[in-house]
């Protein structure tokens, strides 16, 4: 996405918002335009960034990045592939008396998404959650006490802008 172009717009349209003033208005807006185009182009990448931090919180199958190239800002998409379960820990165990009950307060974005799981799983929100659950057990099992945060591949993301 070319930056430049967004910012070219913005000051055409100031322009021409100044130019029903005298002259000296004009003038003043010409260097007023002139000031801001690096602020406006931070706030359209900030826009940008956040556009995508929001589908990165709505989806776990792909994450996106705002990325600059020597064009300007670009999106870059990465699919996220998850583990296949193993099949035991994802099979329903009949329920026994020695069950639990917790309270358990979550966002609201995070629970709609998972709603989603366990419908297409075909399963209650219950039976998905206790599955996902066993998952994470056996997962945390098998690879110990390392820190999951230095295996994936986002933990080093740097995010600013430079000019």
């Amino acid at each position: 996405m070319n930056m430049s172009q967004h910012s070219e717009k913005l000051r055409e349209s100031l322009l021409k918002a100044a130019a029903m003033g005298d002259e000296s208005t004009q003038q003043v807006a010409a260097r007023l335009v002139e000031a801001i185009e690096p602020a406006i182009q931070l706030q359209g990448l900030a826009m940008a960034s956040e556009l995508a931090e929001e589908v990165n919180r709505l989806s776990s199958s792909i994450h996106v990045d705002v990325i600059m190239t020597p064009e300007g800002a670009a999106l870059r998409v990465v699919s996220v592939e998850l583990p296949e379960p193993e099949p035991d820990i994802w099979a329903d165990e009949p329920e026994s008396d020695e069950t639990v009950r917790i309270t358990l307060r979550i966002p609201k974005g995070l629970k709609q998404q998972v709603d989603g799981f366990a419908q297409a799983a075909g399963k209650s929100l219950n039976s998905w959650i206790v599955s996902a659950m066993r998952m994470g057990a056996a997962h945390e099992g098998k690879r110990g006490r390392t820190n999951y945060a230095s295996t994936t591949n986002f933990a080093s993301t740097l995010r600013g802008w430079v000019k």
